[in-house]
């Protein structure tokens, strides 16, 4: 028999009662202006994205990484992209940020025109590489877990989810994403300070 697992609300109330009194927000990390404002990424957090395939969720989460790392001065981000190797998922932010064409960049087609702002777009990516990890395989939690840990990460992308083993065995793959949220809300859970 299954023991329950549960919080009643008198169990959470007088440290949710303090933590509303004291006057202090949460943390966000913020990952642009205007509408992109309002999305709230932060310990504690799971935000899960879905689109359909070719809609640009890569490319989002990726810019949303790059810039809360470059407006959060602190921040250390983890990054498990299972489709693309890291290199890509850089000439894509490199093509953003330079303002170069992707093919341009992807083919290494550039020219003497292209090295001012290439040199800008290269010296954005360099002010940020030391706080942005690539996981590499195995694409399980674990792994996951351990080089977010190792790493000290205050962000961790999943790129995609449908394809992150979590533990145990699983039916389906419903199931397998089922579990793979589970973990993901402990690990959300264990960031809050």
């Amino acid at each position: 028999m299954t023991k329950p697992n549960y919080l009643s609300a008198a169990d959470v109330l007088h440290g949710w009662r303090d933590d509303v009194l004291s006057g202090k927000p949460p943390t966000f990390y913020p990952i642009g202006e205007g509408a992109l404002s309002r999305i709230e990424i932060g310990p504690g957090l799971v935000t899960l994205l879905g689109g359909a395939p070719g809609a640009g969720k890569t490319a989002f989460v990726m810019q949303a990484v790059v810039d809360a790392l470059r407006l959060t001065p602190t921040l250390r981000a983890v990054v498990c992209n299972i489709e693309m190797p890291p290199a890509v998922l850089l000439d894509r932010q490199l093509a953003r940020l330079s303002g170069v064409d992707l093919t341009t960049i992807r083919y290494r087609r550039l020219t003497e025109e292209h090295a001012e702002r290439i040199d800008a777009g290269l010296n954005t990516l360099d002010e940020l590489a030391d706080r942005l990890a690539f996981v590499r395989p195995p694409f399980d939690l674990a792994n996951i877990a351990a080089v977010a840990d190792e790493f000290d990460a205050g962000l961790i992308v999943l790129d995609y989810i449908q394809r992150i083993q979590p533990p145990g065995e699983h039916g389906d793959k419903r199931g397998s994403v089922d579990a793979t949220m589970s973990h993901l809300r402990a690990f959300a859970d264990a960031s809050v300070a």
